[in-house]
């Protein structure tokens, strides 16, 4: 991943669990801000001996000296431990609910974050509603449309710089016959890399090589 941002390509990676995330945020490299789309917070302690899983990738990345500040947003479960949310705002991460979104639009949550830095986007599938992602083993009812986590995304692309994106959280062994979680998944990836790359958005032609 480090090689290749230093190339200018922009590294997509999908997954799978969502461990990956904070190995690719420390290939990056350079200072950034981080945005999480997702139900969850995902800042458990390490613990058990367990250092890289599903539940603690934000903890992670939260530690990591090249990282501003990290933008939570769609965080709506009922699995998420008020010691964890204390954590999270303690380190001074910003966390956006599920409820907030409606409030701020596509735009209003792209203005949140700062344009000092260039942003890594992290998106969870579980982010969206439950009925959308059957192949999603943390899928939470409530959750973003597809259209609202497109808008974002859309919003992100044209606001900031983004140099690198991860997809995670889909499990082709849990989808449904017709891969219908597959297909939103491809959709949400090409939908943001189109957004990236449009010279109409970015003024400067995009982020870079995909």
């Amino acid at each position: 991943v480090g090689a290749l941002h230093r190339q200018g390509v922009l590294p997509v990676v999908l997954g799978g669990d969502h461990a990956v995330t904070s190995a690719v945020v420390a290939g990056i490299g350079e200072p950034i801000h981080v945005v999480q789309l997702d139900a969850h917070l995902d800042y458990r302690p390490v613990a058990d001996g367990v250092r890289y899983g599903n539940g603690n990738p934000m903890r992670l990345v939260g530690e990591m000296s090249h990282v501003g500040r990290i933008f939570q947003v769609g965080i709506r479960s009922l699995r998420t431990s008020e010691s964890d949310l204390h954590d999270a705002m303690k380190r001074g991460n910003r966390v956006i609910t599920r409820w907030e979104v409606d409030g701020l639009g596509p735009e209003g949550v792209a203005a949140e974050i700062p344009t000092d830095r260039p942003i890594y986007v992290t998106v969870d599938l579980d982010v969206l509603d439950l009925p959308l992602v059957p192949g999603c083993a943390s899928a939470e009812p409530d959750g973003l449309s597809f259209g609202q986590l497109r808008d974002i995304l859309q919003a992100l692309a044209a606001r900031h710089r983004v140099v690198g994106f991860d997809l995670v959280e889909l499990n082709p062994m849990l989808d449904v016959p017709g891969g219908n979680t597959a297909l939103v998944a491809c959709q949400v990836v090409l939908e943001f890399l189109g957004a990236v790359f449009d010279p109409a958005l970015k003024g400067d032609g995009g982020s870079g090589k995909a």
